[in-house]
């Protein structure tokens, strides 16, 4: 019960033994139970305050992993828009360069001009792979050495 968010439950817990005691020496006379009373409040105190810490530290570290998971899922989605357009971009820049060469008439120093560009392009999606590759191998730790040395290069 001390899980009752966070102090409350311990305040809870608290009354509860409190309780516990009151009522036992309320219908009890024997000091000996009353001994093993008192005992079992005075070991149950710092139970319930150690269930309350551990609970409170369970709390902060699930806020921190959401709100890592939420940055995480944030750049996945900004270096999957990242990699669209230009991919569209070069996709359709050689499907030109592809219709003239076939029409013919084209200037090879030209050609090969606009392939040199898409090679840039090309470059700068790589990169962005590779950016994605890290945040994914940085975030998890299933992958072996060599899986992520692949993926770096």
């Amino acid at each position: 019960m001390c899980v009752l968010r966070e102090a409350g439950g311990f305040v809870f817990s608290e009354l509860l033994a409190c309780s516990y005691f009151v009522l036992m020496v309320i219908f009890s006379n024997d000091p000996v139970v009353l001994e093993g009373a008192l005992i079992r409040v005075l070991i149950f105190i710092p139970v319930a305050g150690v269930i309350t810490y551990l609970s409170l530290i369970r709390i902060r570290v699930e806020d921190a992993l959401k709100e890592s998971n939420k940055r995480f899922f944030e750049f996945l989605k900004e270096a999957a828009m990242r990699l669209k357009t230009p991919l569209e971009v070069v996709e359709e820049n050689i499907s030109g360069i592809t219709s003239d060469i076939e029409r013919g008439g084209c200037d090879p120093a030209d050609v090969a001009l606009q392939l040199k560009f898409q090679m840039k392009n090309m470059e700068q999606i790589r990169q962005t792979i590779i950016e994605l590759n890290k945040a994914i191998t940085d975030h998890g730790d299933e992958f072996s050495d060599a899986t992520r040395k692949f993926l770096m290069e």
